[in-house]
């Protein structure tokens, strides 16, 4: 918060599901700073080419109910990109995108 309120541009990469939001909400209302939200969420098959064929880390067994848990989020159902055969750079075009025009952000 302390960067963002500082006029940097903050991106929180890691699965941040909606049941650890409040925690941010609270946060970002503190410190008066804007907070958005997105889910990247390809295809199952998309999901798990990826992390098993990313250099660093990968995963050989992708993590059961993952997919599952990000797969209907009612009300924040508009914070989602479906990433399947996306490259990179059209994903990012497309967060920035988005937060640029507010679709992501959270009351």
């Amino acid at each position: 918060c302390a960067y963002a309120t500082g006029g940097y541009a903050v991106m929180l990469d890691g699965v941040v599901g909606p049941w650890f939001l409040d925690l941010y909400r609270e946060a970002a209302a503190k410190a008066g700073a804007p907070l958005s939200y997105v889910v990247l969420r390809p295809d199952h098959a998309t999901a798990v080419a990826r992390a098993r064929d990313r250099e660093t880390d990968p995963l050989a067994d992708y993590p059961t109910g993952l997919l599952e848990a990000f797969a209907y989020l009612g009300g924040l159902e508009k914070h989602v990109i479906d990433t399947t055969g996306m490259p990179v750079e059209a994903v990012v075009e497309r967060v920035r995108a988005g937060v640029a025009e507010g679709r992501f952000l959270l009351g």
